[in-house]
């Protein structure tokens, strides 16, 4: 994991908030197939389908739909992302 991934959550948005909507994608892209779309005239979603090891299984992380740009609705996104990673990871 990257530092990303393991830092404390007010160094996490701290890094998040650095990082280019390019970066976001690609550290998602690392855990699953990130999406960023338009939904509606209203706002931005972001989602990622996690890999999973597990035949038949789905896992799937997204924002709140209209957001106001790409990149709100991806840091948002990548943020669960790694909450739902700490979370497995706990258990």
């Amino acid at each position: 994991m990257n530092a990303l991934t393991t830092a404390p959550t007010i160094e996490r948005a701290s890094l998040l908030t650095s990082m280019s909507l390019e970066e976001i994608l690609a550290d998602m892209q690392r855990h699953g197939l990130p999406s960023v779309s338009m939904v509606d005239k209203d706002g931005w979603n972001c989602s990622v389908n996690m890999y999973t090891n597990a035949l038949g299984s789905e896992f799937k992380v997204r924002s709140e739909f209209k957001m106001p740009r790409p990149i709100d609705a991806a840091r948002q996104c990548h943020d669960r992302m790694t909450s739902a990673l700490a979370s497995l990871a706990k258990s």
